[in-house]
């Protein structure tokens, strides 16, 4: 069970990851503020430390 949730959430991550990517490249036809350029990376580095998280317990 636990390892099915470990799959789930990893597989979660990846297409959250994937999506804030998709709507950031679309939005790159505007000009992109610090602000959202910040916002884009911070998400991305907590999604990623979360799996490598759930990966890493035992």
């Amino acid at each position: 069970m636990t390892k099915t949730l470990r799959y789930a959430a990893t597989i979660g991550n990846i297409l959250f990851i994937l999506w804030v990517v998709y709507n950031g490249i679309d939005e790159w036809g505007a000009p992109v503020t610090l602000v959202q350029m910040a916002s884009y990376l911070g998400l991305i580095a907590l999604l990623a430390l979360n799996t490598m998280v759930l990966w890493r317990r035992r």
